[in-house]
This record gives structure tokens, C-alpha cells and sequence, in this order.
């Protein structure tokens, strides 16, 4: 017996000696920015966002990992309706900046119907984080009370972190492990040992992409073991999420994963999947477009360099819908319907997988028409402006046209050079780490060289680190002075994503795109989400009268009447102005009720 309390001792006391270690660093704040999903605003306490810094457990320092910049209220205000977007490097809204991304253009559409009732849509996507990243989050997203979760994910189930076959995290594929691991890095001595161990570890290239550096397993074959597992972590981390989310009394919206099909060849050297790529563009080149997709789609499924989701991952969350866990939202005819071929292609696709601005307004649609029907929406009867595309022009010229509208020059440039460094370097360029650079650098030289500021711009954000909310504030004056009103909308409208709380800014912008919109109906659509946004930020009486007025321009009686009944609830006037108001809502003869 004696022996037995020695042996015990001599495990409790160093356990003991550690846990008060892990107390005291505690209370002395160590590590305490590294503890907390959601992080207080600087200036603006009242409001949290998603933490970085408390992301780099996921990556073991392979990258710093950026997020969206939307702050949201600590605590819900009553009657608001809240959606939080969970996902990787697509929900992120890559290669753009998250305000192009599809929660934004879910956001827009819900500040536009549901005018009057405080918006929340909260971009949460994480570049390579997959379905261990929304695991661990589950509890702490829960408790943020979201009426909904909106989750594309399934991407980065192999080389994202944790995943089956990527160098970060690399731990076997236990998923009791992995889940494990991520439980100690809640520890403030954990982190430091992980921290002394990185530090003693000689680093790999650092001049290589994101993408190569992640993977660890090249060659994951269809039924292997790695791929098997990949889908077993993907099934057994959303169950237990979508468990959370469910007990919660929160509705899920899961998107299907969709990619490029037709215009990406496989990644890998599998003969097979090379085979069916080959098949598949004889078929399509046939005009048999529907066997041609099936070939696609055997061609990426075989695909061992798997940075495309398998069919079996849609399979899975077909089940889910099934077993009533989620609102299954198919994304792929969204896909074919903005792919010229009529197959996914590169009309919608960035790259590989991650959309295009058009792609990301087409999803951010679907996943609205599916979230307007959620019973804690207090649908307004008004609705977003879309000015129609002309009917005389080609199916190529309606695609530039649409593309133009939604992104301005800058953002588009951006977004090119993000996917020609990726385009540039393995596994898509399979030549060595040198050859990479040299052609990414030298398409950066490209761009300094150019006369065009915005290419300037973009550069000095790509290169030397100038912050895009900088750059913007540089770009607005000379898109002012150059007469291109849409450009200063749009940059009016990533501004007020990066400057919530600039009063000074939303008071600019209201003007600006009041004064667009009046001068030329072409600007109204913009300027209204312009307008719709600042009323969702601040209850805004002036924006809402003034999208009253825009509306009433257009002959929209019922709409003007409800916009202005909501500014006067939002702040009374005097009685000449609500007479005023009248007026113009009632002129013509019309019967409309007004406020």
C-alpha cells in the first residue's frame, strides 16, 4: 500500500505543481489573448469580433490567418436577427476581400427586406479551416444566440488543418486525438510548449504557397485509408456541431460543395482520372452536357491531390437534410445556371473551387431565398433594386457587365493576383519553389510598372503591406475626381465594411450616393445597398428618407410609405415635415397609406 501512495504521489505532485502553474500564468494574463473566440473592439467595447489571434491554434504558425472584420453587439439586441456563417477560405470570400464574399450578399438582401429590424450576418470563414475548426467552435458560436448558422464547408477536410492528409496538425487521423490536442491548446502551458518546440524546428520554404505547404499526403486515393478518414472526421465533427446547433434551437443552412468541374484538369497523375477529364470534354465537345458532367465529376472524385470535396461529402449532407439536422441549400444548380457551358466552369470559379464575385452574389441568393422563410425575419415588403441586364447584349458581354457592378477595379485586380500566386505555384505549377517566384514577381513588377493607381494601390497592399481600408481611403478621392461615380459607390461601400463606426464616413457616403443616384438611375441599385447599410448600422431617420425619396422616384408608392413610416418611428419630426412626407407620398392621387 505504501508503494502504491508513493507512486501515486509522485504522479499527482507534478500534476498539482502544474495546474497551479496554469492558474497563476492565468491571472497574470499570459497567453490571455490567445484564450477568447471573440475579442472586445478597440474603442468600441460594446462589440466583439472573431479573434485571430485565438485561430492560430489551428496552424501551428504555418500562417497568420485573416478574418472578416464584422463586429457584432456582446449582447443580442432584443428583436434583432442574427445568422453566423461558418466555413473555409469560400465562406472567407477569397480571392476577395470578405466584403464580396456571399454572407455579405446574404447580409445586403436581408438589410433590404427585413428593413427596420436589426441585421446581424457575421462572416466567420477561416482560410484552410474545415469541419474540426467548426467542432471546436460550436459551444462558443451557440452561445452568441444566432437565429441561424449558415456552414459551407467540406473543402479542407484533407489538407486544411487537422485535416486527413495535411502537414499541419500532423497527428495521424485519430479523431479522439485531434480533438484531444485541441483541448490542451485551451492551456497556457501547452501553447508554450508548442511555442519552444516550433521555435527548435527548422522551418520549410517559406516562399511557397499556402497550398503546398499544407499538404502532406499528395496522393489520397479514392476508398484509400487517408480519404476514407477524411470523410469520417468530416461526419463525426458536423454531427456533433450540428447536435450543439440543434439543441440550441438554432436553424442550420448547409450548402452542397461545388467546384470546378469542366475547366480544371486533375491536380494529380491518376490515369483513371486523367481518363474521365478527357472523357468528359469529348462528351461535352458532343453536346452531351449531362453524361459529359457525370465524367467530370469522376474525374475529380478521382482526383488523389484532393483539394476538391468528393461527392461523398454532398452525400453526407444529404443525410443530414434527411435526418431534419439541416436546411440543405444546392448550390449546384446555382453553379450551372452562371456556367456558360452549363457545367461548372470557369464563368463562375475564381480557380479550382473558390467562386468568382459573380459566383459568390449567386450563392449568397440561394442561401437567401432559403433564410427569408425563417419565422424570426420580419419581412418588410421592400426589397433590394436590380437594375436589369440588357437582353440585346451576348451572354459574354451580360457576364461583364454583372461583374463590373458587383466588384470595382481594385478589388478585381486584387483578386487576380491572389489567383495567379496560387495558379503560379504547386500543385498547379509543378515546377520548383524558384520558378514559382520568379513568376509571381514578375507579374507583381507588371503591376508596379503600371500607370494605373489603382494597380498602385493594389500592389502596395499585395506587397508592402498598406492596409485595404488605407488604400480605399486613397482610391475614393481619385475616382471622385476622375467622374467614376459607380467605382466611388462601390469603394464608398467596402469603406463602411472596414469603418463601422465612422460617422463621418457614413455621413459622406449617404450623401455621396444620394446625389448618384439622383443624377443617374444606373447608380440607384448601389447606392440603395449603400443606403440599406447604413440604416442597419445605425437606424438611420435621414437614410431612410432619402431611400424613400429614391424609391418614389421609381414609382414604388408602397415601399416609400413604409421606409418613411420607419423614419418617422425612428425619429419623429416636426409636423411640417411628416406633412411634407405625406405629400410626397400621397401626390399624383395615389390611395397609398402613409405614416
Amino acid at each position: 500500500m505504501k508503494k502504491f501512495w508513493f507512486r501515486a504521489l509522485a504522479v499527482l505532485l507534478p500534476l498539482a505543481g502544474l495546474a497551479v502553474l496554469e492558474v497563476a500564468l492565468r491571472a497574470a494574463g499570459v497567453g490571455a489573448e490567445e484564450q477568447a473566440v471573440f475579442a472586445p473592439v478597440k474603442g468600441h467595447e460594446a462589440y466583439q469580433t472573431l479573434n485571430p489571434d485565438y485561430l492560430r491554434r489551428y496552424f501551428n504558425g504555418a500562417f497568420e490567418p485573416e478574418v472578416a472584420f464584422h463586429p457584432f453587439l456582446k449582447e443580442k439586441p432584443e428583436g434583432a436577427f442574427r445568422v453566423m456563417v461558418l466555413g473555409g477560405s469560400s465562406t472567407a470570400g477569397f480571392p476577395y476581400r470578405f466584403y464580396l464574399g456571399f454572407p455579405t450578399q446574404i447580409e445586403q438582401r436581408l438589410e433590404a427586406e427585413a428593413v427596420g429590424q436589426k441585421i446581424e450576418v457575421i462572416n466567420l470563414g477561416v482560410t484552410a479551416a474545415n469541419s474540426y475548426t467548426i467542432w471546436d467552435l460550436r459551444d462558443e458560436i451557440a452561445a452568441q444566440q444566432p437565429d441561424a448558422v449558415v456552414i459551407y464547408a467540406g473543402h479542407n477536410e484533407y489538407y486544411g488543418a487537422f485535416g486527413a492528409g495535411s502537414s499541419v496538425n500532423a497527428l495521424g487521423n485519430r479523431i479522439w486525438l485531434k480533438r484531444l490536442v485541441l483541448r490542451l491548446k485551451d492551456l497556457v502551458l501547452y501553447r508554450a510548449l508548442e511555442d519552444l518546440i516550433r521555435s527548435l524546428t527548422p522551418k520549410r520554404g517559406d516562399g511557397r504557397s499556402l497550398m503546398a505547404q499544407m499538404i502532406r499526403d499528395a496522393e489520397i486515393t479514392l476508398d484509400g485509408d487517408a480519404y476514407r478518414d477524411g470523410i469520417a472526421q468530416f461526419e463525426a465533427n458536423m454531427r456533433e456541431a450540428l447536435a450543439t446547433f440543434r439543441q440550441a434551437g438554432i436553424t442550420v443552412y448547409m450548402g452542397t460543395l461545388v467546384s470546378n468541374l469542366k475547366d480544371q484538369p486533375p491536380l494529380g497523375e491518376d490515369p483513371e482520372a486523367l481518363a474521365d477529364y478527357e472523357q468528359g470534354q469529348e462528351l461535352f465537345e458532343q453536346g452531351d452536357t449531362t453524361q459529359a458532367r457525370v465524367a467530370f465529376l469522376s474525374a475529380k472524385d478521382r482526383d488523389e491531390i484532393r483539394f476538391r470535396a468528393p461527392e461523398a461529402l454532398n452525400a453526407l449532407i444529404d443525410t443530414f437534410a434527411e435526418e431534419g439536422l439541416v436546411t440543405e441549400v444546392n448550390l449546384a444548380p446555382v453553379a450551372r445556371a452562371y456556367s456558360f457551358s452549363g457545367i461548372e466552369d470557369e464563368w463562375f470559379f475564381a480557380d479550382h473551387l473558390h467562386p468568382n464575385v459573380i459566383g459568390y452574389n449567386g450563392i449568397g441568393e440561394r442561401f437567401f431565398e432559403e433564410i427569408r422563410n425563417h419565422p424570426a425575419l420580419r419581412l418588410s415588403g421592400v426589397a433590394l433594386l436590380e437594375e436589369p441586364l440588357d437582353e440585346n447584349l451576348d451572354w459574354r458581354m451580360r457576364y461583364v457587365t454583372l461583374d463590373r457592378r458587383l466588384a470595382d477595379p481594385f478589388e478585381r485586380l486584387f483578386a487576380h493576383l491572389q489567383v495567379f500566386s496560387i495558379n503560379a505555384g504547386y500543385p498547379f505549377n509543378k515546377g520548383s519553389e524558384e520558378e514559382e517566384q520568379i513568376l509571381l514577381q514578375q507579374q507583381l513588377g507588371r503591376v508596379r510598372a503600371s500607370r494605373s493607381y489603382l494597380d498602385y494601390l493594389t500592389y502596395e497592399t499585395l506587397v508592402n503591406d498598406l492596409a485595404p481600408e488605407e488604400a480605399l481611403a486613397l482610391a475614393l478621392p481619385v475616382a471622385r475626381a476622375r467622374g467614376d461615380t459607380l467605382y466611388a459607390l462601390q469603394m464608398y461601400r467596402s469603406s463602411l465594411y472596414w469603418r463601422p463606426f465612422d460617422e463621418d464616413l457614413r455621413r459622406e457616403a449617404v450623401a455621396f450616393a444620394t446625389r448618384a443616384a439622383e443624377a443617374n438611375p444606373r447608380y440607384e441599385p448601389t447606392a440603395e445597398q449603400i443606403l440599406f447599410h447604413v440604416v442597419n448600422l445605425t437606424g438611420d431617420a435621414e437614410s431612410l428618407n432619402a431611400l424613400a425619396a429614391l424609391r418614389l422616384k421609381r414609382g414604388a408608392v408602397e415601399d416609400a410609405a413604409t421606409l418613411l413610416a420607419l423614419a418617422e418611428a425612428a425619429k419623429p419630426g416636426p409636423e411640417a415635415a411628416r406633412v411634407d412626407a405625406i405629400r410626397l407620398v400621397t401626390q399624383d392621387g395615389s390611395n397609398a397609406k402613409h405614416p
